[in-house]
């Protein structure tokens, strides 16, 4: 009786560990993720302020 009591406790543990370790997985996949987002919206900005400088030296040559 003992070694199933034992045994049960055991399980629960196993359980409660391998919920905390895929908490923590999806935590981390969580801030990947917020992290690509805010990289990806750098680019984006980037590219815009590239544009926009070509748009000017574009208009700059052709006022010459």
């Amino acid at each position: 009786m003992f070694k199933a009591i034992f045994g049960i406790i055991a399980s629960l543990f196993s359980i409660v560990f391998n919920l905390l370790g895929a908490a923590c997985h999806l935590s981390a996949a969580a801030q990947a993720r917020k992290e690509m987002n805010e990289e990806i919206a750098r680019i984006k900005n980037e590219a815009d302020l590239l544009e926009r400088k070509r748009q000017l030296e574009q208009q700059t040559k052709s006022r010459k």
